[in-house]
């Protein structure tokens, strides 16, 4: 190798790699569940988990039958199927129907995928309509915020959303077939096939102009859906009650397509579109908005919504629809600090982690329609709250155990809701609740019914959370995370500071296979909430609008000194960093301010200049935002020489020659929010200064999240990190 810093033993290298497969491979998701009424004793549970699986290289999908009593308090698994060739499913109302979207092999055509839509009754196939060879749309969209498949009231009808069919182009002048002159091209477009479309942003840039279809079941038809505008892209797609009408979310294609995923900002509103294709928008336009969903007696509309302008997260408003009157009110308002529940807890706001209207949360009512349930981020965890549709009543029906994450997947007939507990050291947990018995004041553990164990990764491990106390700011203090060993040795585990991106995302308390590979590795895990981050309230996510690069450059040193603190065990000789995007500018900051206390770094996809980031992202208002400027367009931008000179000065570029310790960079190819140019140049510059670095590209995005670019690039974090510390100890001798 070329980064001057020493080797692993080959038998070093190998216990990490078996280490990563001992947390990785076993590691399942729980994504889905609903209940069937068998009859009045017996419920058939069908819940629906992700998995990785490193032999293929990819991830799988499977099925799960539980057969339980009808107040959960016992049930046994019967059966289990590999949908991995699903792309999007729903159960109809009533259960008697799953329509399904699905990718299967054509033996007629050399190996190609072909897309079908499926209709089952009673795990038998009534329907099957070959979507490519219709060739009505493009691809189906699978990707929030558009995705949805949702299925009308009366069972009747499905619609789901796909990428508008483009014509097809020629060029201005073509050789012609002997046998056939016009070759099938007579009413190509000619002179078209390079002309520049913008599309959605990263993980969605194949995505450019979406359409609503809908499948006939008793007409055995597809049809492309007419009267929705030619500048909005519909998402986000249902029925209304009497199944006259579909609600869904429309978002504008001008004056430009920016990037959708993690912003909730952006240009859309409500609308209803007819049968009969008039198009009406229903909410106010001055506010971004998502997850519509009708309540079970068709009174009410309910969606969340927030003011355009601002950051890419901000806290959201519930706000209810009276379907016949029209009438729209605020049931939960922006909260900006904090409130308390009916039952004592601390209430910090919505945020757009988990929505109703997700591609999994089925049913979010009880049967009276009278509570509606979503989950959300909390502080340190994801919560699940019942709220009183009509006066705004919030209760917390969340596990309270060691503080673990609550996430909703379906409520049933009965008022059972469905959820999913997990935590740092626990995977995904199948468990019932009884909304009425919460809601009626009582939080006894016993209410809570644990149907599918969870895999527990280690009990000695210990989840800490603390607040770190500013003396500098009245408003500066801010919140972290210890996970990890306990150790009765002073100074004895090294600590990897995780710095999540963003900044308006958030790291729940829910299981994560690279934070248990790090600690099996033998790393302590340091999180860090910063100024910006959401489930602290509004007030705590817009603290960060202008103080970039200071504020939350202090909230991760303040709050690394205090784990040393707080944790004898931790080694401060032995400190090294890892995260991505934002965490990716936090990490060059503190490395260049503190170069004698950081060992190292592993940065995927860094934010290392933000200047040349705003000419090559998909979200140029990121940068105008997060300065404390009004984003009024690109030009706007370009022309403010104070927000230019701004830009360049929080650049982490602008301090790299204080740079000493070693920078690993996980790259993406097709990273379009932080293009991998903007990586690279950093890493060239730390080349010429002679410091240890490497670059890792990969065919991957953003997220790096395919699982052969996940298990790659992990390892090797955690091989960078302990030659970093090799290093370091070598020195000091």
């Amino acid at each position: 190798m070329t980064d001057n810093l020493p080797e692993l033993d080959k038998s070093e290298v190998e216990k990490i790699v078996e280490s990563f497969k001992d947390i990785y491979q076993p590691a399942s998701n729980l994504i889905s569940a609903r209940v069937h009424k068998a009859s009045n004793q017996i419920s058939i549970i069908v819940s629906e988990w992700s998995q990785r699986n490193l032999e293929r290289g990819k991830p799988i999908k499977i099925i799960r039958y539980t057969l339980s009593d009808s107040d959960f308090k016992s049930c046994i698994d019967i059966n289990e199927i590999d949908v991995s060739h699903w792309i999007l499913n729903a159960s109809s109302k009533s259960g008697k129907f799953r329509a399904v979207i699905c990718d299967a092999l054509d033996s007629k055509s050399n190996g190609k995928n072909k897309t079908y839509l499926e209709i089952w009754s009673k795990e038998r196939s009534i329907a099957t309509f070959d979507l490519t060879a219709l060739d009505l749309h493009g691809a189906v969209y699978t990707d929030y915020p558009f995705c949805s498949i949702s299925w009308s009231a009366q069972e009747d009808k499905v619609i789901y959303i796909a990428e508008q069919k483009k014509p097809k182009t020629s060029p201005f002048y073509e050789q012609k077939s002997i046998t056939n002159s016009s070759n099938g091209s007579a009413n190509n477009v000619r002179g078209e096939q390079f002309v520049y479309e913008e599309d959605w942003g990263e993980c969605i840039s194949s995505k450019y102009q979406s359409v609503i279809v809908c499948c006939d079941i008793v007409e055995k038809t597809i049809t492309v859906l007419e009267g929705v505008p030619k500048d909005i892209s519909p998402a986000q797609t249902i029925y209304v009650p009497d199944g006259k009408g579909i609600v869904g979310v429309g978002f504008m294609n001008s004056p430009r397509r920016l990037g959708l995923i993690y912003c909730t900002n952006r240009k859309n509103h409500i609308f209803y579109l007819s049968n009969q294709g008039k198009y009406m928008i229903l909410s106010d336009e001055q506010f971004s908005v998502n997850s519509p969903k009708f309540s079970h007696d068709g009174k009410y509309l309910v969606w969340f919504q927030r003011q355009r302008s601002g950051s890419t997260q901000a806290a959201l408003s519930l706000i209810r629809c009276d379907w016949r009157t029209k009438e729209i009110i605020s049931v939960i308002n922006t909260i900006h600090d904090e409130i308390s529940t009916e039952n004592g807890k601390a209430f910090f706001g919505i945020y757009a982690r988990l929505s109703l209207n997700g591609s999994y949360v089925f049913s979010c009512w009880t049967s009276d329609s009278k509570y509606l349930l979503f989950s959300t981020d909390q502080k340190y965890r994801t919560s699940t709250y019942a709220v009183n549709i009509e006066n705004g009543k919030i209760w917390d029906i969340g596990y309270e155990k060691e503080n673990e994450s609550t996430i909703l997947l379906n409520v049933s007939e009965d008022d059972y809701a469905l959820v999913n507990i997990t935590s740092f050291k626990r995977s995904s947990t199948l468990v019932s609740l009884h909304i009425p018995s919460l809601t009626g004041g009582h939080s006894n553990e016993s209410l809570f019914s644990f149907l599918i164990p969870a895999v527990t990764v280690s009990d000695k491990n210990i989840i800490s959370n603390f607040t770190v106390r500013s003396d500098s700011r009245e408003d500066g203090d801010c919140f972290a995370t210890y996970y990890g060993p306990q150790n009765d040795r002073l100074k004895a585990t090294p600590l990897i500071m995780y710095l999540h991106g963003g900044p308006h995302v958030t790291v729940a308390n829910a299981f994560t296979p690279e934070f248990n590979f790090f600690i099996k590795s033998g790393f302590g895990v340091l999180v860090v909430f910063f100024h910006g981050t959401p489930g602290f309230g509004q007030k705590y996510l817009n603290s960060l609008c202008g103080n970039m690069g200071s504020l939350d450059v202090e909230d991760c040193y303040n709050t690394l000194q205090a784990a040393l603190k707080k944790f004898p065990w931790l080694d401060p000789s032995q400190v090294v960093l890892f995260g991505g995007s934002t965490g990716g500018f936090l990490i060059p900051h503190l490395s260049s301010r503190y170069p004698n206390e950081i060992k190292g770094s592993a940065m995927r996809n860094p934010v290392t200049d933000v200047y040349l980031r705003c000419f090559l992202t998909d979200i140029p208002d990121w940068a105008a935002v997060q300065l404390g400027y009004p984003y009024n367009g690109f030009a706007d931008i370009l022309t403010n020489p104070d927000l230019c000179n701004k830009m360049i000065d929080i650049s982490p570029m602008m301090n790299i020659k204080s740079v000493r310790a070693p920078m690993l960079f996980l790259l993406g190819k097709n990273d379009v929010r932080v293009p991998p140019q903007i990586g690279l140049s950093y890493y060239h510059i730390l080349k010429e200064m002679n410091v240890p670095t490497k670059v890792l590209l990969y065919e991957d995005g953003h997220k790096l999240s395919k699982v052969t670019t996940e298990m790659d690039s992990r390892i090797n974090s955690v091989i960078w990190f302990k030659r970093c510390l090799k290093r370091n100890s070598k020195e000091a001798e």
